[in-house]
């Protein structure tokens, strides 16, 4: 009765799925083809052999999605895996919609179906409906057609159905066998899986505008160690470095310790002056030469004196509150990333995604931080010329000197920030695919493989050009580095033209600004539908923040501005009028998203995504400004507490691992993701603390020792 029960139900539904699925195109398939007999099938009745037995049969029903966005129930398909016979495993039918999974789906099938039959039903499924949603011919088989032969494979396993009776009952009559006379529940069953896939991946393919549909299946492992190479390589890297610092660790410190001498306080591993152009002020090159002269090359790995440096505070800045504003903004960045990473598991499991954040006006917050990057911009520019322009003014100011001061300072650059991103770079691509594995693990294997295949980019700063598709860089979170790389050359030829003339040099800045705005906004009206390869991290996009705060440096450095005094009531005024315009730039978006909003014209998108930006950079910067020349009031005093200075220090560590622990933690999941504002809470607290710990890490142990490196050899 039980059993009759479900039949009359998948019957329904498979007529309701049949309705949903007709055909309505009027094309026919040109090239689909015909199956006449069944002598051809061995590969099709392995694949639906191991669902004769009910109790594989209820397994695969119980351990599939059969509701939208639903991994199903992993464990119980991969229970009771005992051989090659039963195995089943669970597969996921994924797509997307621009940046975010439009919906995940999981079935549990037998192993044997899915390198084979499931693979290529799901395959011409995908292809014919992203024909008809083209309108365009079939190339191939129709989906009706494709439906046709699924039932048809399946009328030729009956006899392989009644063997598997005779096996297991005795050579009786088959008609008297409630095995055999159960075939036609099996076969419903079985027709109705098939009419769930056709009806989920004709919804995924509508839902994505056509994108393929993704097909995976089983629990993925990146494989063997030993078979890699380059991970070998890598993991000796790391091994040999970790040696160096216990070493140097021990003969700095554990020897004197050992032999009751005192620690030799004398030797300065302070790399944060040599950094540019992330903090604070630095002395020029024949300085940092004299100051190198007490570094030996042991001493540059001690981890000691290196954390020492981490917590030690350093001299009284001349721009106050840059540490806050840097700390901050990162933890903006993280938010935002915990919030749109979640989408790596596809739709959520209570329905609620960052889609739907759009409609919401509190959400605007975590949509709006792609802002927060135009502060890191900001700031490098201001430091830049705030911090070069004694350096560059020395010398004859000939193009010579000018093109050895550029390839020095832009050598320098890349060996400041180079050690460190090339170290997580090969650790993302060679030794993370080996952490864990999963049945979402796979994509992690895929988009560490584009540091495998495209590291050399980011090597030479131009991963924001090449690979053309933003999906297909190294550590795509990257683009940033690229950028910032890319400004530092501009901005120093920008340097050279102001040391030689003021006036110039503004014009040439401000000319760069307006070209970036307009070309910025020119960029978003053509390829509206695609601004995340052809805007969001190109230089000439992005470059107007950086010019802004490149300016601000110059006239701090070489005017009496930096002195001027507001009273409290002005100073008031212009810090609630720099807050306002962040949160006008932040919020207004909800302006097209909210229920019953008429949507923008793309000329009124491309206008807030080009201006919009540039508005919020240049209201971060009037705080900075404000906070330089003390003006900031209770905004300066909380920018300036002490503890914001660690966290500014370890900033570009921290940057560049929160995405890998957040995609870890991600493509570690077995089932959908639950979307809320506590979970999302609790995923940042936690990826805050990992990411933090993580590059006190590595700049104690990779960062500062390279940069004591560049000291000495400099």
């Amino acid at each position: 009765q039980h059993c009759n029960i479900n039949m009359a139900l998948l019957v329904a539904t498979l007529s309701v799925l049949q309705a949903i699925t007709a055909d309505s195109s009027g094309f026919t398939a040109s090239k689909c083809p015909t199956v006449a007999t069944c002598d051809d099938i061995h590969f099709h009745k392995d694949c639906l052999e191991p669902l004769f037995e009910s109790k594989y049969l209820a397994r695969m029903e119980g351990a599939s999605g059969f509701l939208y966005s639903s991994f199903g129930d992993i464990a119980f398909c991969e229970a009771h895996n005992v051989n090659q016979t039963d195995n089943f495993e669970p597969c996921l039918i994924r797509t997307t919609s621009g940046i975010f999974n439009a919906d995940t789906r999981g079935f549990c099938f037998p192993a044997k179906c899915n390198d084979g039959p499931m693979r290529s039903i799901i395959t011409g499924l995908t292809k014919a409906y992203k024909e008809k949603f083209e309108n365009k011919p079939y190339s191939s088989c129709s989906p009706q057609e494709l439906e046709a032969q699924f039932k048809f494979y399946v009328n030729c396993t009956k006899p392989y159905y009644e063997d598997y009776c005779y096996t297991k009952f005795g050579p009786k009559n088959c008609k008297n066998v409630t095995c055999c006379t159960s075939y036609p529940i099996w076969k419903g069953l079985v027709e109705t899986t098939f009419a769930t896939i056709d009806s989920y991946v004709m919804v995924a393919v509508q839902a994505s505008h056509g994108v393929d549909v993704e097909y995976h299946c089983g629990d993925t492992s990146a494989g063997a160690f030993a078979k890699s190479p380059g991970s070998i390589i890598v993991f000796l890297i790391v091994i040999l470095l970790t040696l160096l610092v216990v070493y140097s660790a021990y003969e700095e410190d554990v020897k004197d310790y050992l032999s009751g001498k005192s620690k030799n306080n004398s030797v300065s591993t302070n790399a944060y002056e040599d950094e540019e152009p992330m903090l604070g002020s630095k002395p020029g090159v024949k300085e940092l030469r004299n100051e190198s002269k007490k570094l030996t090359f042991i001493q540059c790995f001690n981890p000691n004196t290196n954390t020492e440096a981490l917590f030690k505070p350093a001299p009284k800045r001349s721009l106050g509150g840059l540490d806050g504003a840097r700390a901050l903004s990162m933890f903006w960045i993280i938010l935002t990333h915990c919030s749109l990473l979640s989408a790596i598991t596809g739709d959520t499991s209570n329905g609620l995604n960052l889609n739907n954040a759009f409609g919401e006006f509190t959400p605007q917050f975590i949509i709006a931080a792609d802002k927060g990057v135009d502060t890191f911009f900001l700031i490098s520019g201001m430091l830049m010329s705030y911090t070069m322009l004694g350096r560059l003014r020395k010398g004859k100011g000939d193009f010579m000197t000018r093109l050895k001061q550029t390839l020095l300072y832009t050598f320098m650059r890349w060996m400041r920030l180079s050690p460190l991103y090339m170290f997580v770079i090969f650790v993302y691509g060679y030794l993370v695919p080996y952490v864990n594995k999963g049945v979402l693990w796979y994509g992690l294997i895929e988009e560490s493989g584009q540091c495998r295949e495209n590291w050399w980019t980011n090597l030479i700063y131009i991963n924001n050009f090449h690979p053309k598709r933003f999906s297909d860089q190294c550590m795509s979170w990257t683009w940033y580095l690229a950028n910032d790389m890319q400004f530092f050359i501009v901005g120093l030829m920008c340097l050279f033209v102001y040391i030689k003339n003021k006036t110039v040099g503004y014009g040439i800045m401000g000319t760069i600004v307006l070209i970036g705005l307009i070309l910025g906004y020119m960029l978003n009206v053509v390829y509206y539908k695609d601004t995340q390869n052809h805007f969001y991290d190109k230089p000439y996009s992005r470059i107007p923040s950086f010019m802004v705060g490149l300016m601000m440096g110059c006239v701090l450095r070489d005017t009496k501005l930096k002195e001027m005094k507001l009273s409290k009531l002005q100073a008031f005024v212009c810090i609630v009028f720099c807050i306002f315009v962040i949160e006008f730039v932040t919020y207004i978006d909800y302006d097209q998203f909210h229920a019953g909003a008429t949507k923008w014209s793309k000329e009124e998108k491309a206008a807030y995504y080009s201006f919009g930006r540039f508005a919020f950079a240049l209201s971060v910067g009037g705080l900075m400004w404000l906070c330089v020349t003390n003006n900031g009031g209770l905004v300066l005093t909380f920018l300036n507490f002490g503890f914001w200075e660690v966290f500014g220090k370890l900033t570009f560590a921290a940057y560049l691992v929160h995405p890998i622990f957040i995609r870890i933690y991600m493509y570690n999941m077995d089932s959908l993701y639950h979307f809320d504002p506590i979970d999302i809470s609790v995923l940042f607290c936690g990826m805050l603390l990992l990411s933090y710990f993580m590059a006190g890490i590595l700049h104690v142990l990779v960062e500062l020792p390279f940069a004591n490196l560049m000291k000495m050899i400099l």
